[in-house]
């Protein structure tokens, strides 16, 4: 008989906390196979997204994991909606198995409510992740002989990457998001045109990949990338009144061109609720550069200039880039001079030179 890890899910959408708790449990379990079960009609949800969608992007952010396979039991049900005690009754038709069943500590409260509880608790073993703000419920442990998985707790939710406050899936999943204007994307639209869409979503690509060999937390620089030019079509007299209210020197030091990268932080921080100070910093310098910048900053203000959408040429810098992004930063810096240069940019506002001065000797940029 074999030992089956089974995780079932909306998976809407599918995130990198889903696939590190389910690896975890394959090898702590010791199991011979693990399945996700895409539930095509959820009991207590309403997926924002198709049935096909989800499982599209299940399949991406699944093809770098051998160990995991797809089962479509109930995504092929015709039941609405689906009971985990009748798929579990239909996979034993089928094979006997010694089944695992992978559920959240959400879920381990309300076992109770379960669909005949009682008699699944006897087909499978339940095994228990911890979720953040979800405290494991004693009774229900015992009562449905419940094992707890020896892993840390996770503070990440399918419902807070739809809502734009995490971004925490695969690249791939992140991609199909973009691609077929999955949830948040509708909201961003209200601000940006199509064609700033499509170089927003690039740059958070972009950035995502140099942040990853970098080692940077790559979700929060696609996050990043992805809002760095959402001001970039925000009417003047409200950018100037912003300004006015929480950047009063900015209107002294830069010209108009540079007026959306702080209009763009401030909007993301009130209006998208972006609360992490790293995030909102990479996006307010992400055009003029500054001083003594992160690397998240760094990253940001290459993937916007190296876009492969400008229609020239990035392909060495961005290998640079991805090298060593603090190498990669002051080639990029010299590079953006010889541009300005050449197109009669005035570059030398107090931001810009900030940067330059800290990063670069006199003699490149002047």
């Amino acid at each position: 008989m074999k030992k089956v890890l089974l995780f079932g899910g909306s998976f809407d959408p599918i995130h990198n906390a889903h696939l590190v708790l389910a690896r975890h449990a394959y090898q702590e379990l010791k199991v011979d196979k693990c399945y996700f079960i895409i539930a095509k009609n959820p009991r207590w949800k309403h997926p924002d997204t198709t049935p096909e969608e989800r499982l599209d992007m299940l399949k991406l952010a699944l093809q770098d994991y051998k160990e995991f396979e797809i089962s479509l039991i109930e995504f092929n049900s015709n039941s609405d909606p689906t009971y985990t005690y009748d798929t579990i009754v239909e996979l034993n038709k089928i094979e006997q198995n010694k089944y695992y069943y992978l559920i959240g500590s959400d879920q381990e409260q309300l076992l109770h409510k379960w669909y005949k509880i009682d008699e699944l608790s006897k087909l499978v073993q339940f095994v228990v992740f911890k979720r953040f703000g979800y405290p494991l419920d004693e009774d229900n442990l015992k009562k449905y002989h419940c094992e707890v998985l020896k892993s840390e707790e996770f503070d990440i939710s399918s419902t807070n990457i739809r809502k734009l406050k995490q971004i925490n899936s695969p690249l791939k999943v992140l991609n199909y998001i973009a691609e077929h204007e999955l949830y948040y994307v509708k909201f961003i639209k209200q601000y940006i045109t199509d064609k700033r869409l499509k170089h927003s979503f690039s740059v958070a690509s972009l950035a995502y990949e140099i942040a990853q060999v970098n080692l940077i937390d790559p979700n929060k620089a696609y996050l990043a990338g992805l809002l760095h030019d959402i001001a970039k079509q925000t009417p003047l007299e409200r950018s100037l009144q912003i300004l006015f209210d929480n950047y009063q020197d900015v209107t002294k030091s830069v010209g108009e061109w540079a007026y959306h990268q702080f209009v763009g932080a401030f909007i993301a921080e009130k209006e998208f609720e972006i609360e992490d100070k790293n995030i909102l910093h990479a996006i307010c310098y992400h055009a003029t550069g500054i001083d003594n910048m992160s690397e998240l900053d760094k990253v940001i203000y290459c993937a916007d200039k190296l876009d492969p959408l400008r229609g020239w040429d990035s392909t060495k810098l961005i290998e640079k880039c991805k090298k060593d992004i603090n190498q990669g930063f002051i080639s990029v810096l010299k590079e953006n001079i010889i541009f300005f240069k050449k197109k009669n940019i005035d570059y030398k506002n107090n931001y810009t030179l900030k940067c330059l001065s800290y990063y670069l000797d006199r003699k490149d940029y002047e």
